[in-house]
Protein backbone atom coordinates (compact mmCIF):
# COMPACT_ATOMS: atom_id res chain seq x y z
CA UNK A 1 0.00 0.00 0.00
CA UNK A 2 1.33 3.43 -0.89
CA UNK A 3 0.43 6.98 0.01
CA UNK A 4 0.93 10.19 -1.93
CA UNK A 5 0.60 13.78 -0.88
CA UNK A 6 -0.25 16.85 -2.89
CA UNK A 7 -1.23 20.45 -2.43
CA UNK A 8 -4.04 22.18 -4.31
CA UNK A 9 -6.36 25.08 -4.02
CA UNK A 10 -9.61 24.25 -2.28
CA UNK A 11 -11.70 25.39 -5.26
CA UNK A 12 -9.98 22.73 -7.42
CA UNK A 13 -10.82 19.83 -5.09
CA UNK A 14 -14.18 18.92 -6.64
CA UNK A 15 -12.82 18.92 -10.21
CA UNK A 16 -9.80 16.91 -9.13
CA UNK A 17 -12.00 14.37 -7.35
CA UNK A 18 -14.23 13.89 -10.41
CA UNK A 19 -11.27 13.41 -12.77
CA UNK A 20 -9.54 11.09 -10.32
CA UNK A 21 -12.67 8.92 -9.89
CA UNK A 22 -13.21 8.80 -13.68
CA UNK A 23 -9.61 7.73 -14.24
CA UNK A 24 -9.78 4.99 -11.60
CA UNK A 25 -13.12 3.75 -12.96
CA UNK A 26 -11.62 3.48 -16.46
CA UNK A 27 -8.57 1.50 -15.27
CA UNK A 28 -9.79 -0.73 -12.46
CA UNK A 29 -10.67 -4.36 -13.17
CA UNK A 30 -12.71 -6.91 -11.24
CA UNK A 31 -9.46 -8.68 -10.29
CA UNK A 32 -8.18 -5.51 -8.64
CA UNK A 33 -11.42 -5.24 -6.65
CA UNK A 34 -11.08 -8.78 -5.24
CA UNK A 35 -9.04 -8.99 -2.02
CA UNK A 36 -6.35 -11.65 -2.04
CA UNK A 37 -5.00 -13.41 1.04
CA UNK A 38 -1.60 -14.97 0.47
CA UNK A 39 -1.41 -18.31 2.28
CA UNK A 40 1.94 -19.70 3.34
CA UNK A 41 0.98 -23.32 4.08
CA UNK A 42 -1.82 -25.64 5.18
CA UNK A 43 -1.86 -26.54 8.86
CA UNK A 44 -3.86 -29.00 10.95
CA UNK A 45 -5.01 -27.95 14.41
CA UNK A 46 -3.05 -30.79 16.04
CA UNK A 47 0.13 -29.12 14.70
CA UNK A 48 -0.58 -25.88 16.59
CA UNK A 49 1.25 -26.46 19.85
CA UNK A 50 3.12 -24.22 22.29
CA UNK A 51 6.39 -25.58 20.85
CA UNK A 52 5.29 -24.71 17.30
CA UNK A 53 4.39 -21.21 18.43
CA UNK A 54 7.78 -20.75 20.14
CA UNK A 55 9.46 -21.57 16.83
CA UNK A 56 7.08 -19.23 14.99
CA UNK A 57 7.95 -16.38 17.37
CA UNK A 58 11.60 -16.68 16.35
CA UNK A 59 10.64 -15.12 13.00
CA UNK A 60 9.47 -11.90 14.72
CA UNK A 61 9.20 -8.99 14.58
CA UNK A 62 6.40 -9.12 12.05
CA UNK A 63 5.56 -6.04 10.03
CA UNK A 64 5.50 -4.66 6.47
CA UNK A 65 8.77 -6.30 5.42
CA UNK A 66 8.18 -9.51 7.36
CA UNK A 67 4.51 -10.43 7.39
CA UNK A 68 3.15 -12.86 9.96
CA UNK A 69 2.68 -16.31 8.35
CA UNK A 70 -0.82 -17.11 7.14
CA UNK A 71 -2.09 -20.67 7.40
CA UNK A 72 -5.12 -22.46 6.00
CA UNK A 73 -7.09 -25.19 7.73
CA UNK A 74 -9.92 -26.83 5.89
CA UNK A 75 -13.11 -28.43 7.11
CA UNK A 76 -13.35 -26.90 10.59
CA UNK A 77 -16.42 -26.53 12.79
CA UNK A 78 -17.64 -24.37 15.65
CA UNK A 79 -17.83 -26.52 18.80
CA UNK A 80 -21.08 -24.77 19.78
CA UNK A 81 -19.54 -22.06 21.96
CA UNK A 82 -19.13 -19.44 19.23
CA UNK A 83 -20.62 -16.02 19.85
CA UNK A 84 -20.80 -12.55 18.39
CA UNK A 85 -18.75 -9.91 20.20
CA UNK A 86 -17.74 -6.28 19.91
CA UNK A 87 -19.71 -3.13 19.36
CA UNK A 88 -22.65 -3.96 17.14
CA UNK A 89 -21.75 -7.67 17.32
CA UNK A 90 -19.47 -7.24 14.32
CA UNK A 91 -16.89 -9.84 15.34
CA UNK A 92 -16.96 -13.57 16.10
CA UNK A 93 -15.28 -15.32 19.00
CA UNK A 94 -15.09 -19.00 18.12
CA UNK A 95 -13.91 -22.30 19.53
CA UNK A 96 -13.08 -24.37 16.47
CA UNK A 97 -12.55 -28.10 16.04
CA UNK A 98 -11.63 -30.54 13.31
CA UNK A 99 -13.62 -33.72 12.85
CA UNK A 100 -10.69 -36.06 13.53
CA UNK A 101 -10.10 -34.46 16.97
CA UNK A 102 -13.49 -33.17 18.15
CA UNK A 103 -12.34 -32.68 21.77
CA UNK A 104 -9.36 -30.50 20.87
CA UNK A 105 -10.72 -27.00 20.29
CA UNK A 106 -8.74 -23.91 19.45
CA UNK A 107 -9.74 -20.35 20.18
CA UNK A 108 -10.25 -17.96 17.26
CA UNK A 109 -11.31 -14.38 16.67
CA UNK A 110 -12.72 -13.13 13.37
CA UNK A 111 -12.88 -9.35 13.21
CA UNK A 112 -15.60 -7.89 10.96
CA UNK A 113 -16.78 -11.33 9.82
CA UNK A 114 -20.10 -11.62 11.64
CA UNK A 115 -21.93 -12.33 8.37
CA UNK A 116 -20.57 -15.90 8.63
CA UNK A 117 -21.88 -16.49 12.15
CA UNK A 118 -25.24 -18.14 11.39
CA UNK A 119 -23.63 -20.56 8.93
CA UNK A 120 -20.78 -21.50 11.27
CA UNK A 121 -22.93 -21.66 14.41
CA UNK A 122 -25.37 -23.98 12.58
CA UNK A 123 -22.63 -26.61 12.48
CA UNK A 124 -21.61 -26.17 8.87
CA UNK A 125 -17.95 -26.78 7.99
CA UNK A 126 -15.75 -23.94 6.75
CA UNK A 127 -12.21 -23.38 5.55
CA UNK A 128 -10.30 -20.63 7.33
CA UNK A 129 -7.08 -18.74 6.75
CA UNK A 130 -5.46 -17.14 9.75
CA UNK A 131 -2.37 -16.09 11.62
CA UNK A 132 -1.53 -17.36 15.11
CA UNK A 133 -1.05 -15.02 18.04
CA UNK A 134 -0.98 -15.02 21.81
CA UNK A 135 -4.09 -13.65 23.47
CA UNK A 136 -3.73 -12.31 27.00
CA UNK A 137 -6.88 -12.43 29.11
CA UNK A 138 -7.04 -12.04 32.87
CA UNK A 139 -3.31 -12.62 33.19
CA UNK A 140 -3.28 -15.82 31.14
CA UNK A 141 -1.76 -16.24 27.69
CA UNK A 142 -3.44 -18.58 25.19
CA UNK A 143 -2.86 -19.28 21.54
CA UNK A 144 -5.54 -17.78 19.34
CA UNK A 145 -6.22 -17.88 15.63
CA UNK A 146 -6.77 -14.47 14.07
CA UNK A 147 -9.00 -15.32 11.15
CA UNK A 148 -8.37 -13.36 7.98
CA UNK A 149 -10.98 -15.03 5.77
CA UNK A 150 -13.64 -17.73 5.85
CA UNK A 151 -14.90 -19.89 3.02
CA UNK A 152 -18.08 -21.91 3.33
CA UNK A 153 -17.66 -25.53 2.29
CA UNK A 154 -20.11 -27.28 0.07
CA UNK A 155 -22.36 -29.46 2.19
CA UNK A 156 -23.07 -32.93 0.79
CA UNK A 157 -26.45 -34.18 1.89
Amino acid sequence: MYAAGLTMKEQNLEAFSKKFEAYVASKITEDLMTPIVKIDTPLEFRQITPKFFRVLKQFQPFGPGNQSPVFITENVYDNGNGRLVGSGNGHMKLELIQEDEPYHSISAIAFNRSEHFDNIHSGNPVDICYSIAENYFRGLANLQLRIKDIKQRECIV
